[in-house]
C-alpha cells in the first residue's frame, strides 16, 4: 500500500464529514425559519379571529403587561422559530434478520 491512497482516502472522508456537517447545520436553521413562517401565519389568523383577543388577555394576566393583539404574528414568529430548534428526533429502525 502507498501513502498517497490513504491521504486521498483521508481526504474524502473529511470532505464528506465537513459537508454533512455543513448540511446539517443548514437543515437545522431551515427548519427553525420554516417554523417561524408558520408561526407568524398561526398567529396573523389568530389575531383576526376572536381568539386573538382571548389569548391578549390571557397574556395580560399572565405578564402582567398590555399586549396588542397586532402583535401575535411577531409573537408566534419567535415562538415558532425557539420550537424549531426543539423538534429534531432522529431515528433509526433495523430490522433483525
Amino acid at each position: 500500500m502507498n501513502g498517497k491512497w490513504m491521504w486521498e482516502t483521508i481526504g474524502k472522508a473529511a470532505a464528506i464529514a465537513l459537508f454533512g456537517a455543513i448540511g446539517v447545520v443548514l437543515l437545522t436553521f431551515l427548519w427553525a425559519a420554516l417554523g417561524s413562517f408558520m408561526g407568524f401565519i398561526a398567529g396573523w389568523i389568530l389575531a383576526k379571529t376572536f381568539l386573538g383577543d382571548a389569548i391578549v388577555r390571557g397574556m395580560f394576566e399572565l405578564f402582567g403587561k398590555q399586549i396588542n393583539a397586532r402583535a401575535l404574528p411577531q409573537i408566534g414568529a419567535f415562538l415558532g422559530f425557539i420550537s424549531g430548534f426543539f423538534k429534531h428526533t432522529i431515528r433509526v429502525k433495523t430490522e433483525k434478520k
